[in-house]
């Protein structure tokens, strides 16, 4: 539906619930805080939430982040997407294969968490966040670089033998072709 399957009507309950807003509930607490129940409780008298259906994650990344860890918590996670966005952009410029992967992990990461909560411990994308911070910091440095391109080897087959025993029978002069008048 237009808001999000439900999602909206979350938020706007679960922003209210969190008593500390600049350091939150502690990592991962907040679902067993106090906190928890008035939002359940909230959620209720809207008519929106049965006591049987526990809604255990804020279902974006973001949120999830403030009610654990605040507005601290939303600055250190602001400051890491966009230090991995700049460290993405940076490899793209001096390794477009490898930079090109590394973007795309950043910007999925943070476009996927609007909706999800993506940044959690356990959570692929936030692995993979952090590995692709990690390889573009790599190859700003030249610790990762770009594999060199694999020589093939001259293996004497048939057709080459075939060439090498032509040109000693017939030489080739440098000089152009000989015109006779």
């Amino acid at each position: 539906s237009s808001n999000l399957s439900g999602r909206t009507e979350i938020w706007a309950a679960l922003i209210p619930s969190a008593s500390n807003p600049i350091l939150g509930a502690g990592f991962e607490d907040f679902w067993i805080s106090p906190d928890a129940h008035k939002f359940w409780n909230t959620l209720s008298r809207l008519g929106w939430w049965h006591p049987e259906i526990l809604v255990p994650e804020a279902h974006n990344g973001y949120i999830e982040i403030y009610l654990n860890l605040g507005w601290v918590g939303l600055g250190l996670l602001s400051l890491i997407l966009i230090s991995g966005y700049r460290r993405a952009v940076a490899a793209f410029r001096m390794n477009p294969s490898l930079g090109s992967l590394t973007l795309a992990y950043v910007i999925v990461s943070a476009v996927y968490s609007i909706t999800e909560a993506g940044f959690r411990s356990l959570d692929p994308i936030w692995a993979f966040l952090l590995l692709a911070i990690v390889t573009s910091t790599g190859a700003t440095t030249g610790i990762v670089r770009e594999p060199l391109a694999r020589k093939r080897p001259n293996f004497p087959g048939p057709s080459s033998i075939a060439s090498a025993e032509a040109s000693r029978a017939y030489p080739i002069s440098n000089s152009g072709p000989e015109v006779i008048l």
